[in-house]
């Protein structure tokens, strides 16, 4: 069986990111040796998600690499893997997959999800409950300020996703409307740039939709799914739906065992020191990811630290991942060495090939577009880690088992 979504474990990605603009949170975390997934945040809800609480960002606060991971000696040399790190008996694990079951209030839930309807009616004004396409420019002082502003963002009217008194404003208006909301950012709003002060949003309402079930008169039938889904019947469309949701649970089941799978393989191997080219990698890695991310919203990472960020936090932060991601790929030469793998191994070719099959490319175009945008070296990185986890999986004893959404067994 292809496993795949740990491909990018080198790559540890920023797990809720956030650009701040007009709302509440915004936290970044660093993921462990055994993560294998990635969150990213939206425009219009990073422009929603600055920190409730948080310390001046100063920009003569400057990062310092660290003297150590873990307690675990960073040297300003190159050692060899092996070295570096004693490799337990990484063939021999014994794992659990935990499968979600999928209920018929899951099911339920997801069809309501996908029946919402949008509300044509001139007249029709948005509710608690609706998705709202708002576009909105917020100024203080009467100016811009960056991260405030959207042309298009899908906001759910009840979330509490943007500052106080936002949603309730938009509760009302009609589509194409436009409106001054006057509010007030907290006084413990992340940039201190903003902090308190009196905040004007122009919003205006592109268009909105409203869950089926809020609507009066309308009923799931065989008519309606016949007329707006690929199915012919409520039975049909219900199955369908449930099986969309446990190939669903299925590959986060998957993805879950890879992590567990990851972590029993970090945990039984010593590491006794981490040459300091290894943490520079994910030391590079972090700034090139923020970067890019933030890129895409018009923000660049020294006015993000300036104006909306702690950056003494942001530094701790790409400490903490640096060093997981130097242990991750450190472990992962290891083994690599252990292996007497190469880039010319018949495995490797083969993931290579499924990656650029998969993205309907031949290999040589797949090589030159992922090491342009990656990097040659994090791309065999890549490849490289996902040899090891189906090494891993593949000799390993996998008990699966069924499990609710609190994750207790299901008998």
């Amino acid at each position: 069986m292809k496993r795949k979504a740990a491909v990018m474990l080198l790559l540890m990605t920023l797990g809720a990111a956030s650009v701040s603009g007009c709302g509440k949170n915004n936290t970044t975390s660093s993921s462990s040796v055994s993560s294998a997934s990635s969150t990213s945040a939206s425009s219009a809800s990073d422009a929603s998600s600055a920190g409730s609480t948080s310390s001046d960002s100063t920009a003569s606060e400057e990062y310092a690499s660290p003297s150590d991971v873990d307690g675990i000696p960073v040297v300003d040399e190159e050692v060899d893997p092996a070295e570096c790190v004693t490799l337990g008996d990484y063939k021999k694990l014994t794992l659990e997959k935990k499968v979600e079951q999928v209920t018929d209030d899951d099911v339920q839930t997801a069809i309501m999800a996908e029946t919402a309807v949008t509300m044509d009616d001139p007249d029709a004004t948005v509710q608690k409950g609706d998705t709202a396409d708002i576009a909105y420019v917020g100024k203080v002082d009467g100016k811009e300020f960056d991260g405030g502003s959207s042309d298009s963002y899908n906001l759910v009217i009840g979330s509490g996703t943007f500052i106080d008194g936002f949603e309730d404003g938009v509760i009302g208006m009609k589509t194409g409307e436009t409106k001054d909301l006057n509010l007030k950012f907290p006084d413990s709003y992340q940039s201190t740039d903003l902090a308190g002060k009196d905040v004007v949003f122009t919003v205006t309402v592109n268009a909105f939709t409203r869950p089926a079930e809020n609507i009066d008169g309308w009923e799931l039938d065989d008519a309606w799914v016949a007329k707006n889904t690929d199915y012919s019947t409520v039975e049909e469309y219900r199955a369908g739906k449930r099986a969309e949701l446990e190939a669903a649970n299925e590959t986060t089941a998957e993805n879950n065992l890879q992590d567990d799978a990851m972590k029993q393989v970090a945990d039984g191997c010593t590491f006794t020191k981490i040459p300091k080219s290894y943490v520079t990698l994910g030391e590079e890695d972090y700034d090139k990811r923020y970067t890019s991310y933030l890129q895409n919203y018009g923000i660049s990472l020294d006015d993000y630290l300036e104006q909306y960020a702690d950056r003494a936090t942001y530094n701790q932060e790409k400490a903490t991942y640096a060093g997981t991601m130097a242990k991750s790929a450190l472990l992962l030469d290891a083994v690599k060495e252990a292996e007497g793998w190469t880039t010319d191994d018949q495995d490797y070719q083969q993931i290579l090939n499924d990656e650029a099959a998969n993205a309907n490319m031949s290999q040589e175009d797949f090589l030159k577009a992922a090491n342009d945008y990656y990097g040659e070296d994090t791309v065999v990185r890549n490849i490289m880690m996902e040899r090891m986890i189906n090494m891993v999986l593949d000799n390993a004893t996998v008990n699966t088992v069924t499990v609710d959404a609190d994750g207790n067994t299901v008998k």
